[in-house]
């Protein structure tokens, strides 16, 4: 097992960080990041680096809710974002949007086949108030 220690940022750290810690987490705010801005980051971080980015509310939380999509715009921007970006993970951070249900888990499920065919990981960091039963049998 390794051990990757970084911190969460807003964009790429300066070269020095990179001395000190081998892994950086991306939350990046604002609007989904346009491909220029992918390629300028991927640059900015050492090949040698794990690089984990966080995915914006606008890539995953449609109008009809999480992981709820009507096209397939969502899915076309997390490929690019995998391809230019290469990150090592890719974290949902959901609140109480995403549930334990049966529904949501077989959307969480067919998410997360389609954003892991790029080769990057999926981290579900799940929120939220939730039953203890239902967060229980997620095992």
């Amino acid at each position: 097992m390794q051990l990757h220690v970084g911190a969460t940022l807003e964009r790429p750290p300066a070269s020095r960080y990179y001395s000190a810690l081998s892994l950086v987490e991306l939350r990046p705010r604002g609007p989904l990041l346009k491909p220029g801005t992918m390629t300028r980051w991927r640059g900015q971080v050492p090949a040698s680096a794990r690089l984990s980015l966080v995915l914006p509310k606008d890539a995953w939380l449609a109008p009809r809710g999480a992981l709820r999509f009507d096209d397939d715009a969502a899915y076309r921007w997390i490929e690019l974002l995998t391809k230019e970006l290469q990150p090592t993970s890719l974290v949902l951070a959901t609140g109480a949007d995403l549930s334990p249900s049966p529904r949501d888990r077989e959307l969480l499920a067919r998410f997360a086949e389609r954003v892991m065919r790029g080769g990057a990981r999926l981290v579900w960091h799940a929120g939220g108030v939730w039953e203890a039963e239902a967060a229980h049998a997620l095992g």
